[in-house]
């Protein structure tokens, strides 16, 4: 920090400069040290109430997208700037998003399902971007115009209602452990461990969710799936074609290319976590924690004991919904 402040560079403390050095070892040796350098305080900068005014007048680039409740990451790149955007709120963003930093075009990339696409920009090189709460977005932004591609999709949802994914659901448990329980039929979605038996009560693995459901006549340029709650994970395919992988909210995917006319087949994979099996091994007194030099405690520094765990639901506990999306141009 003094080295950068001897370059003339504003280097600016919190409240105050540090007091003393962490640690014992070479205490007093390095507390000398440290008086020594706060001789020369005065190219070093304490201050809090004016903060923001210091770092504009130094040339800190503010990134305007935090008022519209996105957290970012920003790296270089040789030809711009690479953003890692997450809306980590309660609310969608939906609008034009300015950057801190120049560019004159930008690729919007999805990093969960590998999508990618040219941003829309404005006449101010500002961005359209959609986030639901707990999306994210990659953006790899240019001082120069990149070569054309494919637009990144705009969409808003038709101004009709969402169509709720209703019937009997066919749940097949697939693989997992310790052993696969019986495949049932159930009307209203709910955790497989409250209607799967009990052996659905300390299975870890993977079930098939199957409905056929006849799609409405909406006039839809996308369609996008809403699969509600799930734990934890799901694999999604429609009339037998692979659709999406969700594994983090929000478990929505747009699907409009899978669907057809008239009936369609919805299959959800849904893997739920192994807390089930583990509480259910500690229930029953099984070894299992038998690895080498084990001493797995709890954050009480106990014995670990998972047998009073509460059963975690598990599966696709929905509402499932298909929302009806038309392109837009901003």
């Amino acid at each position: 920090l003094i080295a950068l402040a001897d370059e003339g560079k504003p280097v600016v403390f919190l409240e105050s400069l540090p007091r003393d050095v962490p640690g014992f070892k070479d205490y007093n040796q390095r507390r000398d040290e440290l008086k020594s350098l706060l001789k020369n305080k005065e190219r070093m900068v304490v201050d809090w109430e004016g903060l923001l005014d210091r770092l504009d007048s130094s040339g800190a680039r503010r990134e305007p997208m935090v008022d519209s409740g996105l957290d970012f990451i920003r790296r270089t790149h040789e030809g711009g700037f690479h953003y890692f955007v997450a809306n980590m709120g309660e609310q969608p963003v939906d609008g034009w998003i300015a950057l801190g930093t120049p560019l004159e075009s930008a690729v919007i990339m999805d990093p969960r399902s590998g999508e990618t696409g040219m941003a829309t920009l404005n006449e101010d090189n500002e961005i359209y971007l959609q986030l639901l709460p707990g999306e994210t977005r990659i953006l790899r932004t240019f001082q120069n115009k990149a070569g054309d591609g494919p637009s990144w999709p705009l969409l808003e949802n038709v101004k009709e209602d969402p169509l709720t994914l209703e019937g009997k659901w066919n749940v097949t448990f697939i693989e997992g452990d310790p052993k696969l329980p019986d495949p049932f039929e159930t009307s209203e979605l709910e955790s497989w461990t409250e209607s799967g038996g009990e052996e659905s009560k300390r299975f870890a693995g993977t079930a098939r969710y199957s409905l056929t459901f006849t799609l409405p006549e909406t006039k839809a340029d996308d369609w996008t799936i809403d699969l509600g709650e799930v734990r934890e994970s799901a694999r999604v395919s429609l009339n037998g074609n692979p659709a999406a992988n969700l594994w983090s909210v929000p478990f929505c995917a747009n699907v409009g290319e899978f669907l057809k006319p008239g009936k369609n087949l919805l299959e959800v994979e849904v893997t739920n976590l192994s807390a089930n099996r583990i509480r259910d091994l500690d229930v029953r007194g099984d070894e299992w924690k038998i690895f080498y030099d084990a001493n797995i405690v709890d954050h009480n520094y106990r014995p670990f004991d998972a047998s009073r765990w509460e059963i975690v639901p598990s599966g696709l506990l929905g509402p499932v919904r298909l929302i009806p999306m038309n392109s837009i141009t901003p």
